[in-house]
């Protein structure tokens, strides 16, 4: 019989992002759990197939109750080393959201910093008089978006863009989630686009869960 290796959670972060983020009008947050890796820290983003991982209380909740949970009831997931059960697994994510950071505080606390790369074709045919869904966009066509990051859309020779938006900066996390609904909305939800929410470690220079190839996946 194959025995799975044991998750060690030491810590867990429950990153919130700004009320004007989405237009919910909910309380959104990224889940970041931090796993033992030897002596080391291993950030571990939640949610891997849920989109930009923006997730309102109850959502989250629903997660965990799906993956990390669940691995609690045979001690496959531990905490510091002990067996803890579901229910106080759960609490302990309670706590976190009580006491949740912005992404500006995970970075000066942590290093680590959080953004997303929107990625999509450049072709101007794809996109001329086509607008967002969202009349609260802060740019209803990809001229508006272009031109707002400009000095970062980095071209390629295959005719695609990319950018990063680090979720830290006034209106980052605004804009990546109006920049992936511009993409959904104009080229459709499995367009040639993708928007991939990762995390750059400032000790490792390393990136986590970044490929500007992969598919979107609907919240």
């Amino acid at each position: 019989m194959e025995t799975l290796s044991k998750v060690d959670e030491i810590d867990r972060i429950a990153m919130r992002l700004p009320s004007e983020a989405t237009f919910y009008g909910t309380p959104m947050y990224v889940a970041l759990a931090v796993d033992a890796d030897g002596e080391a820290q291993l950030p571990v983003l939640l949610g891997q197939q849920q989109g930009l991982r923006y997730f309102a209380q109850y959502e989250l909740f629903s997660l965990l109750c799906g993956e990390r949970a669940q691995l609690a009831v045979d001690g496959q997931l531990r905490c510091r080393g002990g067996r803890v059960s579901p229910e106080h697994y759960l609490g302990l994510w309670r706590k976190a959201l009580s006491a949740s950071l912005s992404a500006q505080d995970v970075y000066e606390q942590r290093g680590w910093t959080l953004a997303v790369r929107l990625a999509g074709p450049l072709s101007d045919a794809l996109w001329d008089g086509r607008k967002s869904g969202w009349t609260c966009c802060p740019f209803q066509t990809f001229a508006a978006f272009r031109t707002r990051y400009a000095n970062r859309l980095e071209h390629h020779g295959d005719g695609r863009f990319t950018v990063d938006i680090d979720l830290a900066e006034p209106d980052g996390a605004r804009n990546a989630f109006y920049g992936r609904s511009l993409l959904s909305s104009v080229l459709g939800h499995d367009g040639p686009w993708s928007a991939v929410l990762h995390l750059v470690r400032e000790d490792l220079g390393a990136s986590q869960d970044l490929s500007p190839q992969r598919a979107l996946e609907e919240a």
